[in-house]
């Protein structure tokens, strides 16, 4: 292989991903088959990313492009962006040299440009499909950014809930020893946002494939454990704002100063990291807890956490696989709460244990709490509750309909029995595994 870099795990189908560098290829490793699958697309690769089609995006700081792969095309597979500034067929020429890339949650893929200093968003035109004449590049900068690297998002703008109506592009500035963040809703704020957006026609071509058989080499390596003490900083943020972080407020859609729906004014809020010991901030997660990223240094051997009110975007769905009721039923010991709300009612984790102890018998509420109960302590053990979001809130609105606690003697003929034992149901496959979407990838929590 000729330097690989960048690598990313395709959740949905367990392949790898990556580019070689010195080759100009994308690269796709079936761990199941060794079977590499190779698409010649020259320059100097990067990054790399994927969407939810299965197509791989990678950029090219030799070309100057965002270059995207189509594997289940034969002809027409290659797609490739001109990153404003740079240009087609411009090899080692000193452009916006395109680095990091990811993809957001509405389909838009977002990078960095390490050599003029900018952030750049791909998206869709008008037509609404990327990959067409009328496609965007935007780009957006300030003073002082320097040398950013890798980039990820967080949020949508897609979303009808005005809390998670952002998309955010978290990235590191190497030479700028910053962490920064951008909210797109802010960027593109009308006549005081700050983007430039250049409509950028693809060019498409047909590159084919090559396969070939790897040698996988299985070793172990013994854990090492250290404990590292935090050193904790406050950091102000800088963004020309009024408040602690740098920001300055207005009022949002409500027109109201001071609600929870205000909005900041357009401004990349930075996270100077310019501590001693601290150097090259490189490697970065998106938010992988509530106002929360992380990230390594490049130059020391360093992680580093930011927390701060600006980053609004939620976390991911979680990862942890949910766990059946009996496994609750007898695991008293790793549950990651010790009380739970069913219904209108709190309960203790003495009383919980009881409920799940106490055999159904003919009784619908005992069968939908069960579930109930394990389903909400699945997602407070960070298992991505998405799926059964509308379950859960259901399941509640028909237990809050009975005074005081369980259970509540429903036969499960009855109407309101129907009810439960189907909302039952519908938590027992996801406390079994199968509604967990496969982006979560989720892994044994214990």
């Amino acid at each position: 292989m000729g330097s690989p870099w960048g690598i990313q795990v395709d959740q949905s189908t367990g392949n790898i991903l990556f580019n070689e560098n010195s080759t100009g290829t994308i690269n796709r490793l079936d761990p199941a088959t060794n079977m590499r699958t190779a698409w010649a697309v020259g320059g100097g690769l990067r990054f790399i990313s994927r969407d939810t089609l299965g197509r791989i995006y990678a950029t090219n700081d030799s070309l100057q492009q965002i270059i995207r792969v189509d594997p289940s095309l034969s002809t027409g597979n290659v797609t490739r962006w001109a990153v404003p500034g740079g240009g087609l067929g411009a090899p080692f020429s000193f452009g916006p040299t395109p680095n990091g890339i990811t993809r957001d949650a509405d389909g838009k893929i977002w990078f960095t440009e390490s050599a003029s200093n900018q952030i750049g968003r791909l998206s869709a035109g008008p037509d609404g499909i990327l990959g067409t004449a009328d496609d965007l590049i935007c780009q957006y900068t300030k003073t002082g950014l320097s040398n950013p690297q890798l980039i990820a998002t967080s949020g949508s703008d897609a979303s009808l809930v005005f809390s998670s109506k952002n998309v955010q592009a978290f990235f590191t500035e190497n030479s700028g020893n910053a962490v920064s963040l951008l909210t797109q809703r802010e960027a593109s704020g009308g006549a005081s946002g700050f983007e430039t957006c250049t409509t950028v026609a693809p060019t498409v071509s047909t590159v084919t494939p090559t396969t070939s058989t790897v040698a996988a080499f299985d070793f172990t390596r013994p854990f090492i454990t250290v404990t590292i003490p935090p050193t904790i900083f406050t950091i102000p943020g800088v963004d020309g704002g009024p408040d602690a972080f740098g920001m300055t407020f207005t009022a949002g859609p409500d027109g109201i100063p001071g609600n929870a729906d205000d909005e900041r004014i357009p401004g990349i809020l930075r996270w100077p990291l310019g501590v001693t010991g601290n150097s090259g901030p490189s490697g970065m997660t998106d938010v992988d807890a509530p106002n929360t990223i992380h990230g390594s240094f490049f130059s020391s051997s360093r992680l580093f956490e930011v927390k701060s009110r600006a980053i609004i975007a939620p976390p991911p769905c979680g990862k942890t696989c949910p766990l059946t009721q009996g496994f609750w039923k007898n695991h008293a010991s790793v549950w990651p709460v010790t009380s739970l709300t069913l219904g209108s009612q709190t309960y203790t984790q003495a009383e919980l244990l009881t409920i799940l102890r106490t055999p159904v018998s003919g009784d619908a509420s005992l069968i939908l709490a069960h579930q109930l109960i394990a389903a909400k302590l699945n997602i407070a053990n960070n298992a991505c509750g998405t799926p059964v979001a509308a379950t859960i809130a259901s399941a509640d609105s028909v237990l809050s309909g009975f005074a005081g606690k369980l259970p509540y003697s429903v036969a499960p003929s009855s109407s309101t029995g129907q009810t439960m034992v189907g909302l039952a149901d519908t938590l027992d496959s996801f406390n079994n595994k199968m509604l967990a979407p496969a982006s979560s990838g989720c892994q044994a929590p214990f």
